[in-house]
């Protein structure tokens, strides 16, 4: 069953995800990720929850002794990569699930915090951004700590003009739209015009 849409389904089925936080502006965004969690993050012990499987970031976290950390991704190919690397590493999450941010399968008020590192990119209408929030804010402790993170609609105008893809004229069409729906839509075959994963 898929959650997601096709898009971007494709999109992680290309496991183009796996290698974005090694290199350039992956690296940074992963870097200061990093160094969100470190200030910002309970002490372990602590329960945490990551919604969307960027399994580099759980991996990170359950080398940290006293961390009980829970994966949950829409994509069987991102938890396949999870639990590869959790039987070569020796780094063992508390668990690698299937799910839907919208409709988690979790006890409530069992996370001392919540990741929301992704869904909201692909969640284009509002009532799914609300329902995962909700969703996140439920299976929280009281004063429990969620990190979510969103993209702005002037994402792909920044990045193209300083990255130089405003040459492209199907890369113009693509930033007016972005400008006016504040969704990220891309429908070539130009990974350069699928800056961020469609939504």
């Amino acid at each position: 069953m898929s959650l997601l849409s096709r898009e971007v389904q494709e999109h992680y089925l290309k496991s183009q995800e796996s290698q974005r936080l090694s290199s350039g502006q992956g690296e940074l965004e992963r870097l200061r990720t990093q160094a969100i969690f470190t200030r910002e993050l309970p002490s372990p012990p602590a329960v945490v929850f990551d919604t969307r499987g960027r399994s580099r970031y759980s991996r990170v976290l359950a080398r940290t002794t006293g961390y009980q950390v829970h994966l949950i991704d829409p994509v069987e190919l991102q938890l396949e990569e999870a639990r590869s690397h959790e039987t070569a590493s020796g780094v063992a999450l508390a668990s690698i699930t299937f799910g839907d941010v919208r409709m988690l399968e979790i006890t409530s008020g069992i996370a001392d915090a919540v990741l929301l590192l992704g869904p909201l990119y692909h969640l284009t209408e509002r009532r799914d951004r609300i329902q995962a929030l909700g969703e996140a804010r439920r299976i929280l402790r009281p004063k429990g700590i969620l990190l979510a993170a969103a993209i702005s609609r002037f994402a792909s105008l920044i990045d193209g003009l300083s990255r130089g893809f405003f040459r492209d004229g199907a890369f113009r069409e693509i930033v007016a739209a972005d400008l006016y729906s504040g969704q990220h839509r891309n429908s070539t075959s130009n990974p350069h015009n699928l800056i961020f994963p469609s939504p």
